[in-house]
């Protein structure tokens, strides 16, 4: 009963009529309310950040009990009109802290090994975490090569998972709010799939699926910010979905909080904010609804300048200092930073060839001599399904089989030509492939991870339409495709880096049976430290690695040196 009634819901919503989480089925009332929950607060910690830097405040641990307490509250208060609406908010707040509570120790349980995130991220958590006000002060107070980054960079994760480490105590437990988020997006997505009319046995697996974004999966547990925008991206999309279509405050303060997160992760977030909120304003218009276009132009407008506020640091600053608010990608200063990774061979082409030959690839962690190999579509090269243990993966880092299911979906999408929601799809399918295009580095998965999305849009007309059986089994096959993307992807990521933290943990038993200080030089991963005493062992900081060792497990440039351990006792 559930999927027949809201697999006709689009059909009675009649312009500017206003529903909610009640006319939603159970199982989609507490997946949104969950949902909802999991962006909320840590976009009231944000909002809380920025008028304590504003009043010179450093950030503190009890930022997260207000913005958690405070985004209850103002759940309940929202669910109040009925008793059934009541319980559904108190069963999801009770799910979103479990689920909080379940990513804190999972992520405290697993060292952050990637490169950005050792090499920069951490270390502007921890310096915000010991007092650094980036609106007072721009210029972050640990030194070195890649400082700045940490200046001119959104430090919107790093805000929140500072007063995450205030909280814990540690470090490792801060990268839960990737957790959180990729949560948040697989619960809001399978509303919005529910509600377009997609039976409740594929909106779970297509949710899934979305939540488990191989950008996101490869970063979920490191400090790396991209799949955090993949997750605030889904998030926004699916709660403005339902903002269109049932209205009421709650999917548009899911739109509005979702903002907050996406346009402080990166700087590609803001404009890939700004570009979704003219969508949802141009589909209100070609819906003739006026008061939901008024509506979404008013939380736009809202959401944004209050991003502009939460972001002062680096919108505001760049603008001031460097001319432009996305330097240094963007403005008269900007810096090519992304030519290390860029492919030799993609010096020539245009951004349509580079996204182009990246996606019909073998997927790579390098960068190649020349130009990637094009393999056939749905085929496995080499080693290339074992190269997702990395966060960073450069070309074809949506999973081998992604380019395939690209292809799958069009074919699915003409198929389907006619039937009920083509041209939705088809409108959503281009805005997003426009905001992947926006930037000359669409090519890279981690740059643009939303085009992970771009295949399931295409092939929803088909899944949904059951009067079609050739378009819906072609449907059906991008879907298993992607499934099996998402299974390659998870099952490389979490056999190698089970072997990383086996060796890191046995790497710090070692170094805690030196009775002397251990002589570490870390170079530019200064916040390595952090990961030493909070296993227990005693350090002191060395600026030459002359007669260093080999890099520790799970660091890139950190050494242990001469002499150490001196003695055992």
């Amino acid at each position: 009963m559930e999927n027949q009634r809201q697999g006709v819901a689009l059909d009675r919503i009649s312009p500017g009529r206003s529903m909610g989480a009640h006319d939603l089925g159970h199982a989609s009332r507490l997946a949104m309310l969950t949902a909802l929950a999991l962006v909320l607060a840590p976009s009231a910690v944000l909002v809380l950040a920025g008028m304590g830097f504003a009043l010179r405040l450093p950030v503190a641990g009890w930022y997260g009990v207000v913005g958690g307490a405070g985004s209850a509250l103002a759940l309940l208060v929202a669910c109040r009109s009925s008793r059934g609406d009541l319980w559904a908010a108190l069963a999801a707040l009770l799910l979103a802290t479990s689920i909080a509570f379940a990513s804190l120790v999972l992520a405290g349980r697993w060292y952050d090994t990637s490169y950005d995130g050792l090499a920069y991220h951490d270390t502007g958590v921890v310096d915000i975490a010991r007092g650094w006000n980036p609106w007072r002060s721009p210029t972050p107070p640990t030194p070195g090569p890649l400082a700045y980054q940490r200046e001119h960079f959104p430090k919107g994760p790093w805000v929140i998972e500072a007063v995450l480490m205030r909280l814990a105590g540690r470090l490792e437990p801060a990268k839960a709010l990737n957790l959180w988020l990729a949560a948040a997006a697989g619960l809001a997505a399978f509303v919005a799939l529910r509600v377009v009319g997609l039976r409740r046995a594929l909106a779970g697996p297509i949710a899934a699926c979305l939540a488990l974004n191989p950008v996101a999966t490869c970063q979920s547990l490191s400090f790396c910010v991209d799949g955090q925008v993949a997750s605030a991206f889904t998030a926004l999309l699916a709660f403005g979905l339902l903002a269109l279509t049932l209205g009421g405050g709650l999917a548009w303060a899911g739109a509005a909080a979702s903002t907050q997160l996406l346009a402080n992760a990166k700087l590609t977030g803001g404009p890939y904010a700004l570009i979704l909120w003219i969508a949802l304003v141009l589909a209100a218009l070609l819906r003739r609804d006026g008061r939901r276009t008024r509506i979404a132009g008013a939380v736009g407008a809202a959401a944004c300048a209050l991003a502009l506020f939460t972001g002062y640091n680096p919108y505001v600053t760049n603008t001031l200092r460097a001319g432009h608010p996305l330097y240094p990608a963007a403005g008269p200063y900007a810096i090519d930073f992304v030519a290390h990774s860029r492919p030799p061979g993609f010096g020539e082409m245009n951004r349509f060839e580079r996204l182009g030959r990246s996606l019909f690839s073998a997927s790579s962690t390098g960068v190649p001599d020349g130009l990637p190999r094009l393999k056939l579509p749905f085929t496995v090269v080499g080693d290339e399904a074992t190269k997702f243990h990395d966060p960073e993966v450069k070309v074809s880092g949506f999973g081998p089989f992604f380019g395939g299911a690209l292809l799958l979906s069009v074919v699915a999408f003409l198929l389907a030509r006619g039937q009920q929601g083509t041209l939705a799809a088809g409108l959503c399918g281009a805005a997003l492939l426009g905001t992947v295009l926006l930037t000359a580095e669409g090519w890279w998965a981690r740059i643009a991870p939303q085009l992970w999305l771009v295949p399931f849009v295409l092939a929803l007309p088909a899944l949904v339409s059951p009067g079609r059986r050739r378009s819906r089994a072609v449907g059906m096959g991008v879907l298993l495709a992607l499934l099996a993307d998402v299974a390659v992807v998870g099952a490389n990521y979490v056999n190698r880096n089970r072997q990383k933290q086996a060796r890191i943990r046995q790497e710090l038993a070692d170094l805690r049976r030196s009775v002397d200080p251990v002589p570490v030089y870390f170079g530019i991963q200064p916040a390595v430290g952090e990961r030493l005493t909070q296993g227990g062992v005693r350090w002191r900081e060395v600026q030459d690695p002359a007669g260093c060792a080999a890099p520790m497990a799970g660091t890139w440039f950190t050494r242990v040196c001469r002499g150490a351990p001196p003695s055992s006792p």
